[in-house]
């Protein structure tokens, strides 16, 4: 989702949320008291906490990968042509997820 589609979201999400279900809450109002401002920074830090949660699976991914390719070099050729194939095929759907996630 591009930054324009997920604002667009964002923006209808607050709307609904500030005209049908929390008009009096102070809990979602921004610093100026507008309540449809304080859902879209809520919507903004939520997103930002699900790409920091993206990018801390794309580590442990890529130490996961990294551990393996290390057994590997300890290992023989037969396993380790079979391992490598593994590896390969792991860090090229690990490189797709990044770029679909924006994260590359």
């Amino acid at each position: 989702m591009s930054q324009s589609e997920w604002e667009k979201k964002r923006d209808e999400a607050a709307k609904l949320l500030a005209d049908n279900f929390y008009p009096d809450s102070k809990q979602w109002r921004s610093e100026d008291g507008n309540f449809y401002e304080g859902a879209k920074q809520g919507a903004d830090w939520c997103r930002t906490e699900m790409l920091e949660s993206q990018k801390e699976l794309v580590q442990a991914l890529e130490n996961w990968l990294t551990w393996e390719a290390e057994q590997v070099r300890k290992s023989g050729p037969y396993v380790g042509e079979k391992i490598t194939k593994l590896i390969s095929d792991g860090n090229n759907a690990l490189s797709n997820y990044k770029k679909k996630a924006g994260l590359e």
